[in-house]
């Protein structure tokens, strides 16, 4: 709004009391100019007044806005209300996080300090209204909102970042028509034809696209016809799934119908579409409606990776279904092992999943000896929890999938044939995510002093800063942060920083040299150092009261079954032994990292 990046066309208002006084005024800092006038002010003061701003891309996340008062004159908006839509039609109330009412802010008090208000939650929505409902003299006023444009970067369907393994169909008509080929901008090459081909036409075919194990929003779709053949999809609708079991058809918001997109009308001209309701989901299904010649198709999706974490169960593993390496070559070759191999052309790096003969390779690993002895390993670059594996295959290429139903955690993965069709040869994926766990720097120090604070301590040689696992009496300094009062309106706080954390897991531990612990605990978490919310599980209404130590070093952990997400994380002691001391650490990892 303040430098206008967004356009005079994008800002209008119920009504306004002159051209002087225009919606496009009401942009914050604006100063009253000649007759212009420094801010927007509305042709009556009554609860029917708007300002709206068209935000044009449909996904944007709104995080605070900001108001002023009339530049230069003694009016201004006391109180408000924010309504939110995506179409510029459907308008709703914003609430607060777990408010049943509808959020009124604070406004101004006079005509140019600038009051803002984070929103919690933010706002996903391509237009937002500023609604009065309290004024001094007149309604008028001035904004300003503060966020982030959600990405519409390609998915990988054209530049191979979504692997072979995470495009199926209802059928192909052949092995080179197939699923595979669906990928926007895809030549026909040889006998591989220029598009994915079903293989029949009619209604009951789809082409899938499994978008990994971190939820993704979907905002824009394209599709083509077959390169160098008159086939393509005219119509189509669209289908989404978190479980890739029971899928939902797309429809817009406010909408009773299923959409119906429109498709191509040749071959290779792409033609895309904007979601004005974006698709958060794992699977995506583009279904066909009507076609020419036969259905025959290439795609690519478009979005970003989703910010709302607390629509994930972190730990469930539901989502935890990410191919780890082997296709596309994350996991590096001298990652890759075995008990033998026939000769380096039928070597262990070439178990990868879909890897094709060319020249003197040949196309898979394949054994020395035809035993019980042999297996095939894979280094994982970290700890991996492993969800999916594959084995157990009748014919040369067909992929066989095998759940886990008891996810493996671990660095190192063997596979060891028990039984094989001539000789053992073999390619393969593995399936899981990163293990969210890890130390995020009390004992290490990655976190500093300064992060490290409490509501108390019992003088400097008892510091909120001796409160890491495994500090060591020094000296004059004792081991652990020791309150300076036993009550349980004592606590010790760690500032994770900026970014997006992820807590699964907290560790004590009793004071060094000393019999003094922390026998029980409460959590409290907070994103701005203000309001706290103590942790609670899913689904359970009381606080969460955590076993602490039963003596001096003793370590004792507890996963977080619901994680937390936030910045500053408080123990509250709730009982103890001999006197309020203790030293903590956090595991877990950024957002952008481990499972989700």
């Amino acid at each position: 709004m303040e430098n206008s990046n967004i356009k005079n066309s994008q800002i209008t208002a119920s009504s306004q009391w002159d051209g002087n006084h225009a919606a496009i005024q009401g942009r914050l800092n604006y100063k009253k100019n000649g007759p212009k006038r420094g801010g927007w002010s509305a042709r009556t003061n009554d609860l029917n007044q708007w300002l709206q701003i068209d935000l044009i891309n449909k996904f944007n996340v709104v995080t605070r806005v900001a108001t002023q008062g009339r530049n230069a004159y003694n009016q201004w908006v006391t109180k408000y209300m924010l309504q939110f839509s995506d179409d510029g039609i459907h308008f709703q109330y914003y609430r607060g996080e777990g408010k049943a009412s509808y959020m009124e802010f604070a406004g101004n008090t006079d005509p140019n300090t600038v009051v803002a208000h984070h929103l919690n939650p933010p706002i996903d929505a391509g237009y937002i209204r500023f609604l009065p409902t309290a004024w001094h003299k007149h309604v008028s006023m001035r904004v300003e909102l503060y966020g982030c444009k959600v990405c519409e970067k390609p998915l990988g369907m054209e530049d191979g970042r979504i692997a072979n393994g995470q495009i199926s169909a209802s059928s192909e008509w052949d092995p080179n028509h197939a699923a595979i080929q669906g990928r926007l901008n895809f030549k026909q090459r040889g006998a591989k034809q220029g598009a994915w081909s079903a293989r029949a036409n009619n209604v009951n075919q789809w082409l899938q696209v499994d978008l990994g194990c971190h939820h993704t929003l979907v905002t824009r779709v394209a599709t083509q016809g077959r390169n160098k053949f008159n086939q393509w999809v005219t119509r189509y609708m669209l289908q989404y799934s978190n479980d890739g079991i029971h899928f939902q058809y797309y429809r817009e918001h406010g909408h009773p119908n299923y959409k119906v997109f429109s498709g191509n009308k040749n071959r290779d001209t792409i033609v895309s579409h904007l979601l004005s309701s974006p698709i958060e989901a794992r699977f995506l299904r583009i279904r066909p409606l009507a076609w020419y010649g036969h259905i025959s198709m290439r795609v690519e999706l478009y979005g970003s990776k989703s910010f709302y974490l607390d629509r994930l169960n972190l730990l469930g593993c539901q989502y935890c279904l990410g191919a780890l390496g082997m296709e596309n070559r994350a996991i590096s070759n001298s990652q890759i092992s075995a008990s033998s191999q026939w000769d380096a052309n039928h070597a262990a790096n070439q178990a990868r999943l879909f890897y094709q003969a060319a020249g003197k390779k040949q196309g898979a690993w394949s054994a020395r000896a035809n035993d019980a002895n042999q297996w095939l390993q894979v280094q994982l670059p970290g700890i991996f929890k492993i969800t999916y594996e594959l084995s157990g295959n009748t014919d040369r290429d067909t992929v066989v999938y095998h759940k886990l139903n008891s996810s493996i955690t671990a660095r190192y993965i063997r596979f060891r044939p028990v039984a094989w069709h001539r000789y053992i040869s073999m390619r393969m994926e593995i399936y899981g995510c990163e293990v969210c766990n890890h130390a995020l720097g009390m004992e290490d120090r990655g976190i500093s002093n300064w992060q490290i604070t409490s509501s108390s301590q019992w003088d400097s040689n008892h510091a909120a800063i001796q409160g890491r696992l495994f500090f060591q009496a020094a000296g004059r300094k004792r081991g652990a942060w020791s309150a300076r009062a036993n009550n349980i309106n004592q606590w010790l706080q760690i500032d994770l920083g900026c970014g997006d954390n992820i807590v699964t897991r907290v560790a004590t531990q009793g004071r060094n040299a000393f019999n003094q612990w922390v026998t029980k605990y409460m959590l409290q978490y907070s994103n701005n150092d203000a309001h706290f919310e103590y942790y609670r599980e899913q689904g359970r209404s009381q606080i969460k009261v955590f076993t602490g130590n039963s003596n001096r070093d003793t370590v004792v952990s507890h996963p977080l079954h619901t994680p937390i997400e936030a910045r500053y994380f408080r123990f509250r002691p709730r009982a103890w032994h001999g006197h309020i001391s203790m030293r903590v650490e956090l595991y877990g990892c950024k957002s952008g990292k481990g499972t989700k």
